[in-house]
């Protein structure tokens, strides 16, 4: 991998100011519940819309084209350690922005393919049918670097104390740091 200074290049300074104004408009929002996380049935657009983006980003790597990647990440905090039992079950629509839902849990499953940029990436729906990105950081990178998937469609997982948050991009997403794969293959 090559390291390229660009702290010269007006596009990329201009871009990373943009992305911290939007950083900070989304946690400005921390503990609001948002009223309008989208149901499968409305979300046609925003899976049309991952889906492109995963073909774009295919792509790209397929050319071998070079990508500037850039990721927030929130404040370092401590992993869910309680066993399951211990936890009460919760659903997206009841959970509030740039929050830590500690002595929770949420099950989701997967309704798209996997997309690989700076996390692993994946649209679910929870029981409730609510759509939202599931973003995995950490991961092995052989695992990502040989294509072998970390999140296949129809993947069941349960994510304890989920971190809900908005997206730069006005999604809403759980961001997952710590993923173990004990997900359920249907």
């Amino acid at each position: 991998m090559n390291v390229h200074d660009l702290s010269g290049e007006g596009q990329y300074i201009a871009h990373i100011k943009a992305q911290k104004e939007k950083a900070q408009q989304a946690n400005a929002r921390k503990g609001h519940k948002p009223n309008d996380i989208k149901k499968k049935k409305q979300a046609e657009k925003l899976i049309r819309d991952f889906e492109m983006c995963r073909i774009s980003t295919n792509m790209q790597k397929m050319m071998r084209q070079n990508q500037c990647k850039t990721s927030w990440m929130p404040e370092p905090y401590y992993p869910a350690t309680k066993p399951i039992e211990e936890l009460k079950q919760t659903y997206v629509d009841e959970m509030r922005l740039e929050t830590h839902h500690r002595g929770t849990y949420v099950i989701v499953r997967t309704i798209t393919e996997e997309n690989i940029m700076t996390a692993v990436m994946a649209l679910a729906e929870d029981q409730h049918e609510n759509v939202m990105l599931i973003s995995l950081y950490q991961q092995n990178t052989a695992t990502v670097q040989f294509g072998i998937p970390i999140l296949n469609l129809g993947d069941v997982l349960l994510i304890k104390e989920p971190y809900f948050k908005q997206t730069l991009d006005g999604q809403y997403s759980i961001r997952v740091a710590m993923f173990c794969a004990h997900n359920m293959r249907q």
